[in-house]
């Protein structure tokens, strides 16, 4: 996309997001959220159809995992694309705005999960001990008196599919708020 059209659909994006996301926190008072990426090494162009369906398996196989629903209450991800045009490499990623429980900071909860931690669970999901980075970090608002969504313009900024926002079900399962 030309960068003007980028910037129109990604404000399209933010506004059929940001509803949603407001409807989770109302239905979750108290909820935390965090800014995540999970990377894996750079792939050669022509394995990154390959690269990016692992990634989403793997995103997939995490949700599933016991440390991550017991401190996941929704999320949404987006993945972005970098390519260094020297070496022809796409550096796949995913960005994910991750809703955490009301405890997931505090210290007397066994929710939080280090960034090692983080990064354990991703490797072994994705299967591949090669990957570096993983960044978790407490979502702000954009300004003292903001709420949670005026920070999701990082996320909503990239392409994303599905439009979709997770949230967890009374029965621990997950489901998309449609």
């Amino acid at each position: 996309l030309c960068p003007v059209c980028a910037t129109l659909r990604a404000r399209r994006q933010y506004s059929r997001v940001v509803p949603r996301f407001d409807k989770a926190l109302v239905a979750n008072p108290g909820v935390r959220a965090a800014f995540a990426t999970f990377t894996i090494p750079n792939v050669p162009m022509d394995q990154l159809r390959t690269a990016g369906s692992s990634m989403t398996s793997g995103f997939r196989r995490m949700t599933q995992r016991r440390a991550f629903k017991k401190a996941v209450i929704g999320w949404m991800r987006a993945m972005e694309l970098t390519l260094n045009r020297e070496t022809m490499m796409v550096h796949p990623h995913l960005h994910v705005v991750l809703l955490l429980e009301r405890g997931y900071f505090a210290k007397e909860h066994d929710l939080y999960l280090s960034q090692q931690e983080w990064l354990d669970l991703w490797r072994g999901v994705m299967r591949n001990d090669a990957i570096q980075i993983v960044d978790i970090r407490p979502l702000r608002p954009r300004k003292r008196t903001g709420t949670l969504s005026s920070a999701l313009g990082e996320c909503t900024k990239y392409p994303m599919k599905p439009m979709s926002v997770w949230t967890k079900q009374p029965d621990g399962t997950y489901a998309v708020d449609p």
